[in-house]
C-alpha cells in the first residue's frame, strides 16, 4: 500500500477545496492536483424492474442480483402452507423469467402472521429449497398489510 502524503495546512482554505500554493512545487510535486486520467470508458448501469405497478416492482435486477419484493400467495382464504406454496411458485416463475433458479437464492426473509404457522411454512420451504444450496435465512412475526395474508417471502438471488 503506498504511503499517504500529508497535506500542508497552508494548502487548505476554510470553506473551499484543496488549493496548492506553490509549497508543493517547492517539494518537487506538481503545482496542481490532477484526477486520474480518463480512460474513455463510461460505465453503464442497467436496472430491470419486473411487474411494476406505480408503487412497487415484484423484483428488481441490478448487476446480476435479483431483489424480490414481498411475495405472497394468490388465495388469501387458504392456510399458511398453501399460501407459502403459491408464493414460492411465483418466485419460481420470476426466477425462471430472469434466467435463475432456486439454487441461486442467496438470502430469504420469511414473515409470518403467527408463529403457529412456522412448522407448516417450514414444511413447504423444506420441499421447495435446494438443499445443496441453502440461502441465509431469517423468519419472524410481523403485522401483515392485509389480515388474511399469513406468510410473505422476501428473497435475494443471483441471476
Amino acid at each position: 500500500m503506498p504511503d499517504a502524503l500529508p497535506v500542508p495546512a497552508a494548502a487548505l482554505r476554510v470553506g473551499s477545496a484543496l488549493r496548492p500554493h506553490g509549497h508543493r512545487a517547492a517539494c518537487g510535486m506538481p503545482d496542481t492536483l490532477h484526477a486520474a486520467p480518463k480512460t474513455g470508458f463510461a460505465p453503464t448501469m442497467t436496472i430491470t424492474r419486473i411487474d411494476q405497478n406505480g408503487r412497487r416492482s415484484r423484483a428488481v435486477v441490478h448487476q446480476g442480483t435479483i431483489y424480490f419484493a414481498g411475495q405472497v400467495g394468490d388465495d388469501w382464504t387458504c392456510g399458511a402452507a398453501e399460501q407459502a406454496a403459491q408464493a414460492l411458485a411465483r418466485v419460481d416463475r420470476i426466477l425462471a423469467e430472469l434466467g435463475s433458479d432456486r439454487s441461486k437464492v442467496l438470502s430469504a426473509t420469511i414473515w409470518l402472521k403467527s408463529m403457529q404457522d412456522y412448522d407448516a411454512v417450514n414444511a413447504v420451504w423444506d420441499q421447495w429449497i435446494d438443499r445443496n444450496a441453502c440461502p441465509a435465512r431469517a423468519a419472524g412475526v410481523v403485522e401483515m398489510a392485509d389480515p388474511n395474508i399469513l406468510v410473505e417471502f422476501i428473497l435475494i438471488a443471483a441471476q
